[in-house]
């Protein structure tokens, strides 16, 4: 678009004159001799452009957030380089003002995979969400858990949310609430094999946490264009990103999880168990517990988590409050501050000796890291 705007501009600019006045013939002959020559000039451009793969000759996904051959591989051309790969995008309509629903897109690359007894195909889907988060308790909170893992990192720059290879979560500024809940984007990864389906799915690296973050910033910019509720200049991240210092860990129930003192859980003598610690940072700490069968996906099982900013914490307006009820509102260093535990209905395990005890050693540690002792209560 660019490219095409300053060709005409400088056509413009080109246009010879003089003192002269041409004959009707000669005003005719350089009228057609112009538009040729621009016809001329954007067919160059335009070629020059789909050599080197310029933006507006480029496939968009995603209500023109994304681009090909630009950020992950996903997008790459890469990523559809055989001749039997292939690369496809569903979408909802567009993020609106005041939007009841979500609008959802799809991007889908798959591949053939030469295995031992043949080949088969394989599906990366990369999934973008935008609108406002579930009203009830239980779509709530089935809708947090992939996103409070200890695998992601809280955003930079005062942005609020979370980013991870495979993930990412962004509250959007209060004016893109709905009905008085907040509105979210929301990315998720997912890969399976195609004779195994899609209930078999585990996540996949979408790329670097960089890049993750680059695509979740434009989706939410393109969204709050279409919403109405953009603000004045479109989201940046600049600042390095805190990190989590390592991978998730076996999970036993002889031992404390998340290196905090009684946190514990019993596990089903099928299930495989891991935890994971997020970064320790004062806006956001985190610990995750998933399960599964051997050979088998892994599925969120229990998330814990310290909020202490105002749109984070926004995402638990409307949940019921109590110990018992795994949340708890408060304020560290006059921040807005939520404490969050969801392990009530684990599927694979169960808080030792009860999801109340568990949520109250995790409030206990998370406050005395954040310097904020007195917030998890008594």
């Amino acid at each position: 678009m660019t490219g095409d705007s300053s060709q005409t501009r400088t056509d413009s600019d080109h246009q010879a004159g003089g003192d002269r006045a041409d004959s009707p013939e000669q005003a005719d002959r350089r009228g057609r001799m112009l538009v040729w020559t621009v016809v001329v000039i954007v067919l160059a451009t335009g070629a020059g452009l789909w050599a080197t793969d310029g933006r507006p000759f480029r496939a968009r996904h995603c209500w023109g957030a994304w681009y090909e051959n630009s950020g992950p591989l996903f997008l790459s051309k890469d990523a559809i380089a055989g001749p039997e790969s292939r690369r496809q995008s569903t979408q909802s309509k567009p993020p609106s003002d005041g939007a009841t629903e979500q609008a959802t897109c799809d991007v889908t690359v798959t591949s053939p995979l030469k295995l031992h007894g043949g080949t088969v195909e394989v599906k990366e889907r990369v999934s973008l969400a935008i609108g406002r988060v579930p009203a009830e308790a239980g779509a709530r909170r089935a809708w947090m858990a992939p996103y409070l893992d200890g695998s992601a990192s809280p955003l930079p720059d005062g942005l609020e949310g979370v980013v991870a290879r495979d993930r990412a979560l962004l509250v959007l500024p209060e004016a893109c609430d709905v009905d008085g809940r907040p509105s979210a984007v929301t990315i998720h990864s997912a890969m399976w094999k195609q004779d195994a389906g899609e209930e078999s799915a585990d996540p996949f690296p979408i790329g670097s946490p960089h890049q993750v973050t680059e695509l979740l910033l434009t989706a939410a910019d393109v969204g709050m264009e279409e919403a109405d509720c953009a603000p004045d200049k479109p989201l940046r991240a600049e600042s390095p990103l805190v990190v989590v210092d390592g991978p998730s860990e076996f999970a036993d129930e002889h031992f404390d999880i998340c290196r905090v003192s009684g946190m514990r859980f019993s596990f089903a003598r099928d299930q495989l168990a891991y935890w994971q610690v997020g970064a320790v940072t004062g806006r956001l700490q985190t610990c995750s517990v998933t399960t599964g069968p051997r050979n088998s996906p892994q599925v969120p099982t229990a998330q814990y988590a310290m909020v202490s900013s105002p749109r984070m914490a926004a995402l638990f307006d409307g949940l019921p409050e109590g110990v018992d009820k795994g949340l708890r509102r408060t304020k560290c260093k006059d921040r807005p501050t939520v404490f969050y535990g969801n392990a009530d209905e684990a599927p694979g395990g169960a808080a030792v000796p009860d999801a109340a005890t568990v949520f109250t050693h995790f409030m206990k540690a998370a406050a005395g890291r954040s310097g904020c002792p007195d917030a998890a209560g008594p």
